[in-house]
């Protein structure tokens, strides 16, 4: 019985051990998403996603649901980002990353702060979010990588305006 749940956790442990995986986990751990969503936010050609998605779901991590014509995936249980959440905790309390890094990681482990994704407009938390610029001495969080990727192809087009304090109050 022992040897099965070893064999079992080997099996999930392998399919956890890739980084685009690890993205998707932290995708869907808030919400559900299609795999069209997915595709931009993870600068992935969809293909691709297809595979990665495949192998989570024979795994037990991710499951479909449909709605009309659309297939959105979730996580099947809540814990599988729990886990991904603590290891990356661990990680970042242990390596010697420069004060910037470790400031940025050690941020309170709930959903609060929000933050909203300025390319494709996801809602993320500051806590859980591994992808941040800065652009104009301002911090931008996003979902995935793919969403970071374009944000620093071209800044200027998604970077938030900062209003004067005159047009803050003008309601500019």
């Amino acid at each position: 019985m022992y040897e099965k749940i070893f064999q079992l956790q080997e099996e999930v442990f392998k399919i956890l051990a890739n980084q685009k995986r690890l993205e998707i986990i932290q995708l869907l751990s808030n919400t559900s998403l299609s795999v069209n969503e997915m595709v931009d936010m993870l600068g992935l050609p969809q293909a691709n996603l297809s595979q990665h998605l495949s192998l989570m779901r024979r795994a037990g991590l991710v499951k479909i649901t449909r709605v009309g014509t659309k297939v959105y995936y979730q996580l099947t249980d809540q814990s599988v980002a729990e886990l991904v959440f603590r290891v990356r905790d661990m990680l970042t309390t242990h390596e010697n990353f420069d004060e910037s890094v470790r400031q940025y990681f050690n941020q309170p482990t709930e959903l609060y702060p929000v933050a909203k994704d300025v390319v494709c407009g996801m809602r993320v938390s500051v806590a859980q979010s591994n992808f941040r610029s800065t652009h104009n001495e301002q911090g931008y969080f996003f979902c995935a990588s793919g969403c970071k990727d374009t944000f620093e192809k071209n800044p200027s087009k998604y970077a938030v305006k900062k209003h004067t304090h005159k047009e803050a109050i003008n309601g500019k």
